[in-house]
């Protein structure tokens, strides 16, 4: 690690050797008052609340006499010390806005894909070659309400549940499966 050398200004300190600073370690750098001062000068800043205005501060009115409890009111004016007013009805229909049409697409996508399944289901007959989600492929035997019996191979018979069907299993999955082969 190189270890730089730095001269430092004034007559009382003579040459130094420092390490490299590392961000965020060490003092703060120093700045001077001037730009401070500068930076700080310029800010409308407000007198804390029950504190008067500083004195020779331009625009600034002079403390006013503390009113009599009686005739002091007991609520702020509307425009002094009051939060501003919030969005009302506007900012709890506006996120709403958004995210009602999102519910909408994933309702209709959904009843659409179950609409197909029904249809899919209702369509098979015995003889048909099927496909199950667990990737069984066999030709469909029986079908129930809620069972169905797949042969996979010759004498061997699965019973399943008739929802999971995914439907014929048609020329085109089986030549892409055989092309992937």
């Amino acid at each position: 690690m190189a270890v730089k050398r730095d001269l430092a200004s004034g007559p009382e300190k003579g040459p130094a050797l420092r390490a490299p600073s590392k961000l965020g370690i060490g003092r703060p750098p120093v700045r001077s008052n001037a730009l401070s001062f500068a930076v700080l000068a310029f800010q409308q800043v407000p007198p804390a609340p029950g504190r008067p205005a500083a004195p020779g501060k331009a625009g600034t009115a002079p403390p006013a006499a503390p009113q009599p409890a009686a005739e002091q009111p007991s609520q702020p004016e509307a425009g002094a010390d009051a939060p501003p007013p919030s969005g009302g009805a506007m900012s709890l229909f506006f996120p709403l806005l958004l995210i009602v049409p999102f519910l909408l697409l994933m309702f209709w996508t959904s009843r659409s894909q179950q609409k197909k399944q029904k249809k899919l289901l209702e369509s098979l007959k015995k003889g048909d070659r099927v496909l199950s989600q667990s990737g069984l492929i066999g030709k469909l035997v029986e079908v129930d309400e809620r069972y169905a019996k797949i042969e996979v191979a010759p004498g061997v018979k699965v019973q399943m549940l008739r929802s999971s069907l995914l439907g014929r299993d048609n020329e085109e999955t089986q030549k892409a499966a055989a092309e992937r082969k």
